[in-house]
């Protein structure tokens, strides 16, 4: 794909957060050029823009929710959501200056093997991707099952796919475990290392909705939360051993 004297052509790499507010943007300033009367550049040859992203997922996941889903999949339905409708609803025709302008979009489902200064080469398609201007938001990598098990340059990742895994590990926790004497002992056990913000909305998500799942939440600290004020970090633990949850302080796991 070359680039043209007329359409000026700009490539997102990444379809999450930074990525789609990136495309966004790119609207934003397409209309506030058209409602003060200004060419895009101020070269008035441009007719449109051409906003391209490249994303292999075909879905964005609202990540702050991951840890609900987990113990209620069916939520997944609310936090998994198509990029293709918002991409659609960026298109846009508008007029300013001495010309109509066009946002005009388009969705390549790969990754990006290497970038030039002008041109990027794909992962899968090996296809030349020229641009004017390129906005890289890759975002960053979690341990699963936060984030997806999969590797992140893995091409055609499907939300059927993500709600499986989430479905898998919120199966494998409520599954009932052999071991078990009897119905009225716990299922699992699930311990948590890590008493920070993740660790602990993970182990109240846990104990809220598998009440048959025994919870241990271990931290290197002396407190849990111990980035926020004392009184919080008490109220949360607290909290959690009041529900159950046992809390272990001043240890750190180590692998057999």
């Amino acid at each position: 794909m070359e680039k043209s004297a007329t359409r000026r052509v700009i490539l997102v790499v990444g379809g999450s957060f930074g990525g789609l507010s990136a495309c966004r943007g790119v609207r934003r300033e397409l209309e506030r050029c058209c409602a003060n009367g200004r060419d895009v550049e101020t070269q008035q040859s441009v007719r449109s823009v051409l906003l391209i992203l490249v994303e292999p997922k075909d879905h964005f996941e609202w990540q702050p929710a991951a840890l609900r889903c987990l113990v209620q999949p069916s939520h997944s339905q609310n936090t998994l959501i198509p990029i293709a409708p918002f991409l659609k609803g960026l298109e846009q025709t508008r007029s300013g200056g001495k010309h109509r302008f066009t946002l005009e979009t388009s969705w390549i489902r790969d990754s990006v093997e290497t970038l030039n200064e002008d041109h990027v080469i794909l992962r899968n398609s090996a296809s030349r991707v020229a641009f004017h201007a390129c906005i890289i938001a890759t975002g960053c990598s979690y341990a699963y099952p936060i984030r997806p098990q999969h590797s992140a340059d893995e091409a055609h990742i499907l939300k059927e796919h993500r709600q499986k895994e989430i479905r898998s590990w919120h199966d494998n926790l409520s599954s009932p475990s052999s071991s078990s004497p009897s119905s009225s002992s716990p299922a699992r056990s699930l311990l948590i290392v890590g008493g920070g913000f993740v660790g602990v909305e993970l182990a109240a998500e846990v104990e809220h909705y598998h009440k048959n799942v025994s919870v241990t939440l271990m931290t290197s600290r002396d407190r849990i939360l111990d980035r926020v004020p004392l009184g919080m970090s008490k109220a949360a633990h607290q909290y959690l051993t009041t529900h159950g949850v046992r809390v272990i302080l001043g240890t750190r796991s180590s692998p057999e």
